[in-house]
């Protein structure tokens, strides 16, 4: 069952995993879904967008379950970022590339 949580309902071996997969050291977003046999979703919104921030475990359910609040929320937009190769959501979701990430160095 899908249920609000807080971090630290988290399975450990799954943060662990997010972690090195995602090569994020910490989990962004003002909300968290849990589903016990589905992993986990964090995320925010404002009036005109769903933002994703990190997703663990059955993309294609966290995908579909996106969209429904979205949709209850009256937003048509979602928006997320990736370290991955943009190309395979692309296809798989239909996402459109609206810009790039960048970063420099703080001592440059």
């Amino acid at each position: 069952m899908t249920k609000f949580a807080s971090i630290q309902e988290i399975p450990k071996d799954w943060l662990y995993e997010y972690f090195k997969k995602s090569k994020d050291n910490f989990l962004t977003g003002s909300y968290l879904l849990l589903d016990d046999k589905k992993g986990f979703m964090t995320f925010d919104f404002d009036e005109k967008y769903f933002y994703i921030h990190c997703v663990y475990g059955d993309g294609e359910y966290w995908y579909k379950l996106s969209r429904e609040i979205a949709k209850k929320l009256n937003l048509n937009k979602i928006r997320f970022a990736t370290q991955r190769n943009y190309k395979a959501f692309e296809r798989k979701y239909k996402a459109k590339l609206i810009g790039y990430v960048l970063e420099f160095d703080v001592d440059e």
